[in-house]
């Protein structure tokens, strides 16, 4: 599943024990953890008392399943993420995969990596009971329907489909600066509900 989808309906799909997201679309990546957070763990002041992170260069698998099975005091769930995974996922893959088929119902386990090769039987033990969650860069029609959806979701503006690409042309493809592109466009229009190629262009063309 790519991201935009997750994002579009996450309450579908975190309740699973296992996540993985992969991709190097960083703005993706961070906007799907806010989601996972405050479904597991909540919106309350205590909320990120239920989570751990762990650096996947040093972890070492002992440790993170300590903090799995550990049931907090102050959150029923609990959110264990091993960021960079990529070099725990290459040493602990048997015992990923042993861990995915009975793992704890009280906690979440997240492994952010670059890179995931979809026919290894980990890859496959996740899609089964776990979930997948590609992070990639968008481009073509994929980016401007993001840039489009953005703009009214985040910030109640209508962007043309014109100015959508201009916008794309001019600043790039990393939705973390599209995102910012946004903000200030739905600044400068102000009461205005539409942003169109002139505004994009007096702006971020400027």
């Amino acid at each position: 599943m790519h991201a935009t989808a997750f994002l579009k309906q996450p309450e579908k799909h975190v309740g699973t024990a296992c996540m993985v997201l992969s991709g190097s679309e960083a703005h993706l990546k961070q906007s799907v953890e806010a989601l996972v957070r405050r479904f597991v763990l909540g919106d309350g002041d205590e909320a990120d008392l239920g989570a751990s992170e762990f650096n996947g260069r040093d972890a070492d698998w002992r440790t993170v399943h300590d903090e799995l099975m550990t049931v907090s005091m102050f959150q029923d769930r609990r959110l264990v993420i091993v960021n960079g995974a990529d070099d725990f996922v290459s040493k602990n893959r048997g015992t990923l995969e042993r861990y995915v088929e009975q793992p704890s119902r009280q906690s979440v386990l997240l492994l952010d990596v670059k890179t995931w090769r979809s026919n290894t039987k980990l890859a496959k033990k996740i899609d089964a009971a776990g979930l997948h969650v590609e992070c990639s860069e968008l481009g073509g029609s994929a980016l401007l329907k993001w840039l489009t959806d953005h703009a009214a979701a985040e910030y109640g503006k209508q962007l043309s489909r014109d100015a959508a690409a201009l916008t794309a042309e001019l600043a790039g493809t990393g939705l973390g600066l599209l995102d910012q592109e946004l903000a200030k466009l739905s600044a400068y229009v102000g009461d205005r509900e539409r942003i169109g190629v002139d505004d994009v262009r007096a702006l971020v063309g400027g």
